[in-house]
């Protein structure tokens, strides 16, 4: 009998709180269980202007544990992000 693949988990965070999230995310890439973080930003004509709910760098943070990022770009964006996760 063939092992069925996992199924991701799916887990959704404030761009606040994805620094809390990234010890999770590494217990998850240790352990080898997939899942698909999504984190709610702020919106893009807001980025890069140091408001409270933005958090600098989360590509970076996540990169070395994460198989790919992508970003939408607008709310239309959305859809084809999540598929392609």
């Amino acid at each position: 009998m063939r092992a069925r693949p996992a199924r991701p988990g799916v887990v959704i965070v404030a761009n606040i709180g994805l620094p809390n999230a990234h010890d999770q995310m590494v217990n998850s890439w240790k352990d080898q269980i997939p899942i698909l973080v999504a984190v709610a930003s702020v919106e893009q004509d807001a980025l890069g202007r140091d408001l409270t709910q933005e958090t600098d760098h989360g590509e970076v943070m996540t990169q070395p544990i994460t198989k790919w990022h992508w970003s939408a770009k607008d709310h239309g964006g959305i859809p084809e992000t999540t598929r392609r996760a």
